[in-house]
């Protein structure tokens, strides 16, 4: 592990500010309404979300109908653990931590991860010279 370059993928929903991933083409979709459409959720295929790890704090969101979001939207940690990640990498126990941090909605066709999105994800890490990633399942 001292090597690798090494990613966080979380499933927890969060985003930047500035860089919502507005799902169903919907702008500035509150948390309310992710919760009450949790249904078409789990039949779309998951959005991925870029969020760099030297995002400032105030920048993040989190928007999730599957879970209660409140520990998360305090503190990122809780489900994208960037800061655990860069500690690792201080303490010499990872290589180096991958500029960019990736999050989605993990209540999503999971057919359609399998098939489709998963592959095509692996493939875009590969290309960006990621060793590996760690996922964080939410």
């Amino acid at each position: 592990m001292s090597d690798l370059n090494v990613a966080v993928l979380s499933s927890s929903g969060h985003f930047v500010s500035g860089d919502d991933p507005t799902p169903f083409g919907v702008e500035s979709m509150t948390q309310q309404t992710a919760v009450e459409r949790i249904d078409d959720f789990l039949k779309e295929a998951p959005t991925l979300s870029r969020i760099p790890t030297d995002t400032p704090r105030e920048a993040y969101r989190v928007r999730h109908g599957g879970y209660d979001i409140r520990g998360a939207s305090v503190d990122h940690n809780v489900a994208l653990p960037i800061d655990a990640a860069r500690k690792l990498v201080d303490d010499g126990r990872v290589g180096s931590l991958h500029p960019n941090a990736f999050s989605f909605v993990g209540a999503c066709s999971q057919l359609r991860m399998i098939n489709d999105t998963g592959p095509a994800w692996a493939d875009a890490f590969t290309r960006e010279e990621i060793d590996a990633v760690v996922l964080v399942p939410v």
